[in-house]
């Protein structure tokens, strides 16, 4: 099962808050900005909307799942070296038989 990740304690210490600090910025006790840091705890979607917006940051800056990290550096370098133009630029196609292959999903 993908487990949800969190940057919060990275971006709390950036803006040199406490546990407590942010916890009555978002109206929760410090306890639960704990577990939510420590990954024991999953926010509900207004209170990641609230603790990302207190960072000044989008909610998947904030939370992410876990491999997610894997796709973006994937996506990156897909990118730069369509930009270096080792890739096409065109969207890629699937090769398809035109003979055989109509593109319809066959009834079982």
């Amino acid at each position: 099962m993908t487990e949800l990740k969190t940057n919060m304690c990275e971006f709390r210490k950036q803006m040199n808050i406490s546990q407590m600090e942010l916890g009555r910025l978002v109206g929760v006790r410090r306890e639960t900005i704990g577990n939510l840091e420590n990954g024991k705890y999953n926010p509900s979607l207004k209170l990641a909307m609230d603790i990302a917006k207190v960072f000044g940051k989008r909610v998947e800056e904030v939370f992410y799942f876990d491999g997610e990290d894997e796709t973006k550096e994937r996506v990156t370098a897909w990118r730069r070296s369509r930009e270096n133009g080792k890739l096409p630029s065109k969207k890629m196609t699937r090769n398809r038989d035109k003979k055989t292959d109509s593109g319809k999903v066959p009834e079982v």
